[in-house]
């Protein structure tokens, strides 16, 4: 234990820092979860930056793509271009996010509102079906069937027994309403402030795609100002791990998302089921989500199938879903992306569940890439330090060496271990 505290001490300094960054960032994330007004005012009024740290992410990898592909190819592209490139690229990725998005609002959006107003207009006899749909399976097993009519009034009958009255009812659907309508005009207030942030949020982005090499040369002056010649370079290596992390995990969900969404449309296409578009894109944006994305996309398909066919009809799109499924994991997904983090499935379970349960949708998108990186980090800490003091881990037994000792001692030292 004693040599293992000496040698800690050569390490002690980066990881009381990554460990102190950490620590200030959930106590902000936590503070702002649980109410505090200052904490909570100083990161909402940086909203338009944190969205254009994002939109500029995103938008930096087709424009590298671009910069590398003219570096690669120099002599055939003009010297005009190759001068001004970065104004070259940076109009051309702002052109394709731009029709990227136009695309979004003018052709998916539309057709999966036209999809839910189907819905609503048909409830009832989506309802009727549904019910029909739950008859048949429990005819199939001999058991007594669902009449609307018959247990509606069963349930009425039970509300009434145990103190529920219509005029109780009545009054809890009023403030039901009134709550809702309140509810709804501030979630289009927000949605508008929101709308706003992001706009402003892309705007600012564009500068900070045009100086981004200026933007991280001053961070790196900021860390070798702060820290120790060790400290800054070791955080140096760490941040740009980080970045290779995200950007490969970004660039694999959202091409992967895109291909089976696109897939997953054609085929519902071709074999006519119901509301393509609709869950299409919602099964697209689940894939975002790794392991139980594509899963949970399964069930909100079948669910909306289920509403207006058969319920062989659901059936048959699962088992479509699932074969095509395993047609994008196993010949899309590894030849047209090949992008993966390098992480073990149970990590990945953990990540998405604690990272999930702490910040919701964002912490199980986030989680993988961010859990990716502490791993990463701390295997090569770990596998440097049993490399350097000549230990050696087997499934078995832990072996403990000495540099000038020859391969017979350490093998009668690993028999009688």
């Amino acid at each position: 234990m004693d040599r293992i505290l000496r040698e800690f001490k050569t390490v002690k300094k980066p990881c009381l820092v990554v460990v102190f960054i950490a620590f200030v960032v959930f106590i902000c994330l936590f503070l702002y979860n649980t109410g505090l007004p200052m904490v909570q005012t100083i990161i909402k009024s940086l909203s338009a930056l944190w969205w254009a740290i994002g939109i500029a992410y995103v938008m930096n990898l087709p424009l590298k793509a671009m910069e590398d592909t003219m570096e690669k190819h120099h002599q055939h592209v003009p010297a005009i271009i190759l001068k001004h490139k970065r104004a070259f690229t940076l109009t051309f990725t702002t052109i394709i996010f731009i029709l990227a998005i136009a695309v979004l609002f003018s052709i998916i959006i539309p057709q999966t509102i036209t999809s839910l107003v189907s819905i609503i207009n048909n409830i009832a006899t989506l309802i009727t079906n549904f019910f029909n749909n739950i008859n048949t399976v429990l005819d199939f097993f001999h058991l007594e069937p669902f009449d609307p009519q018959r247990d509606t009034q069963v349930i009425l009958n039970w509300l009434a027994q145990n103190g529920f009255s219509y005029e109780k009812i009545l009054e809890q659907l009023g403030e039901m309403a009134v709550t809702s309508s309140q509810s709804l005009i501030q979630s289009i207030v927000g949605f508008a402030s929101e709308f706003f942030n992001a706009f402003m949020g892309f705007l600012l982005s564009l500068y900070l795609l045009a100086d981004k090499e200026k933007f991280v040369r001053q961070m790196k002056k900021v860390l070798a100002l702060i820290f120790t010649e060790d400290t800054a370079i070791f955080l140096d290596a760490v941040f740009r791990d980080t970045n290779e992390t995200f950007r490969d995990f970004v660039t694999g969900q959202v091409t992967e998302g895109i291909i089976f969404g696109c897939i997953c449309y054609i085929g519902m296409t071709i074999f006519h089921f119901p509301m393509a578009m609709l869950i299409s894109v919602v099964v697209a944006v689940l894939c975002l989500i790794p392991m139980f994305g594509p899963t949970l996309g399964m069930f909100f398909g079948g669910i909306v199938v289920l509403t207006s066919r058969p319920i062989l009809d659901a059936v048959w799109f699962m088992v479509f879903y699932q074969v095509l499924q395993q047609v994008e994991n196993n010949l899309i997904y590894p030849r047209v992306v090949g992008v993966k983090v390098g992480l073990p499935p149970v990590w990945v379970l953990l990540s998405i569940f604690v990272f999930g349960a702490m910040f919701g949708f964002i912490g199980m998108l986030l989680g993988v890439p961010i859990t990716a990186v502490i791993y990463t980090q701390s295997s090569t800490w770990i596998n440097y330090y049993l490399k350097k003091h000549h230990i050696e881990v087997s499934d078995r037994t832990i072996t403990y060496q000495l540099p000038n000792e020859d391969s017979a001692n350490n093998t009668q030292a690993r028999d009688k271990s």
